[in-house]
C-alpha cells in the first residue's frame, strides 16, 4: 500500500504517481510476468550487447526486478542495480541468490546518486523510459551529469525514452498535445511532455516525453557524444519500419547509445 506524502517530503524529482509506483508491491511481484514477451526488451538487449562488451561492470539505473541486467550479466558481466523501489530490488535480489549472480544492489533515487564513486563503472544503461519518469528537466539534467561522472573514460550509456510527436497518433493524444503545448507555454505545472495517467492502479503516474532535439541536447550538455540512436517501431516492439521516413514523428521513441569520452 503507498502513502500519499506532501510534495515537500517527496524525493527530488519523484512526482507522487512515480513514488506510488515504486511503493506498490503488486507492481513490483507481477511486473515480470506483465511484461514477458515484449519485443522492447529483446530491442534494448540487442543494442545493449552490440555496445557493451563482456567482462566489464555496468550499471542499471531505475533497474526494477532486473529484466535487462540479469542476461546480461548472464552473459559474463559484473552488474549494479539501482532502484527506489525495495518491492522491485527484492525481487532482484531473489535472482541474484538463486544463479548466484555477480550483482550489486543499491536503493537510491536516480537524481542523488552521491553514493556512488566517480568512474566506478565501464557502461550504463537506463531502459523502458526510466528517464521519463524523472520530474523536472533541472532533475533530469542532474541524473545524467551523475551517470556521466559515474562511467570510466569512454564508457557508454543506453537510454530509452519515449518520442513526444508520437501522441499524434494516440486517440487522445493529438488533444492532450495541443493542452500541453499551449499550458507549458503559459508557465503551468507540467512542463512540455508531461503527461499524467493512471497506470496499473496507479494514479497521475508521470511519464515525459521528448522530441529528439531535446533529448540529444540533454545529453550532449550532460558531456556525452550521441553515437547511434534507433527508432522504436509504432507498436514499441521493435525497430521502427522504413526509418527514413519522418523518424522524428513516427517513431514511438528512441534506444540512443552515448559515449563519455575517453580522456
Amino acid at each position: 500500500m503507498s502513502s500519499k506524502q506532501a510534495d515537500w517530503q517527496m524525493p527530488t524529482g519523484v512526482s507522487q504517481g512515480v513514488w506510488d509506483y515504486t511503493q506498490a508491491n503488486h507492481i513490483a511481484t507481477d511486473y515480470d510476468d506483465y511484461f514477458s514477451g515484449h519485443q522492447l526488451l529483446e530491442l534494448d538487449l540487442q543494442i545493449a550487447r552490440q555496445f557493451i562488451g563482456l567482462k566489464r561492470t555496468i550499471i542499471d539505473l531505475g533497474c526494477g526486478t532486473g529484466r535487462a541486467l540479469v542476461p546480461l550479466v548472464g552473459d559474463g558481466r559484473h552488474g549494479i542495480g539501482v532502484d527506489l523501489s525495495e518491492s522491485m530490488l527484492n525481487v532482484l535480489r531473489g535472482k541474484i541468490v538463486k544463479d548466484r549472480l555477480p550483482i550489486e544492489c543499491i536503493k537510491a533515487n536516480l537524481v542523488d546518486l552521491s553514493c556512488l564513486a566517480d568512474e566506478s563503472v565501464d557502461d550504463a544503461i537506463c531502459l523502458f523510459s526510466t528517464l521519463g519518469m524523472i520530474e523536472g528537466s533541472h532533475c533530469r539534467q542532474q541524473f545524467l551529469r551523475h551517470v556521466y561522472r559515474l562511467l570510466r573514460p569512454g564508457g557508454c550509456l543506453v537510454v530509452h525514452a519515449h518520442n513526444l510527436w508520437f501522441n499524434l497518433w494516440d486517440p487522445h493524444g493529438p488533444k492532450w498535445l495541443v493542452k500541453n503545448l499551449i499550458f507549458s507555454r503559459g508557465g503551468g505545472n507540467r512542463g512540455r511532455g508531461d503527461r499524467l495517467y493512471d497506470y496499473r492502479g496507479i494514479r497521475n503516474f508521470l511519464l515525459h516525453s521528448f522530441t529528439r532535439s531535446e533529448l540529444a541536447n540533454l545529453l550532449t550538455s550532460s558531456g556525452f557524444r550521441l553515437e547511434h540512436w534507433t527508432a522504436v517501431g509504432s507498436a514499441g516492439d521493435g525497430h521502427l519500419k522504413y526509418p527514413r521516413c519522418l523518424p522524428s514523428l513516427r517513431a514511438r521513441g528512441w534506444v540512443v547509445v552515448a559515449r563519455r569520452a575517453t580522456d
